[in-house]
């Protein structure tokens, strides 16, 4: 298998983690070893990295100042509040119109 090398930020934390292995079991294992290990538990847990990296962004998302985020916000005139109603209507409307003709279809490919 291929290797490759990646700047990793968290090299103290590694070395801790090797260095409490060892005094907890006395057991030596090599950075690479270490991360190989961590890879194979993690990729099995894979719900687990799912609900971190969701947690990560809505820390992201919850820290974006509110100001920034009504600068996107636009008015769309009066009756703009009736807007999600009309495009339900359309979205739903069509669906039933599209219902109809399949069955419109399949009845007269009998």
């Amino acid at each position: 298998m291929g290797m490759s090398t990646v700047k990793f930020d968290r090299q103290e934390k590694l070395d801790e983690l090797i260095s409490r292995i060892y005094l907890d079991t006395k057991i030596k294992i090599t950075k690479k070893d270490l991360l190989e290990l961590i890879f194979d538990i993690t990729s099995e847990n894979y719900n687990l990295i799912l609900q971190e990296l969701i947690k990560s962004t809505s820390r992201v998302i919850s820290s974006i100042n509110v100001d920034e985020m009504l600068e996107f916000v636009q008015d769309f005139g009066p009756g703009s509040e009736n807007l999600s109603e009309s495009i339900n209507n359309i979205v739903y409307n069509w669906d039933e119109k599209l219902v109809f003709l399949s069955i419109v279809i399949s009845l007269l490919l009998l």
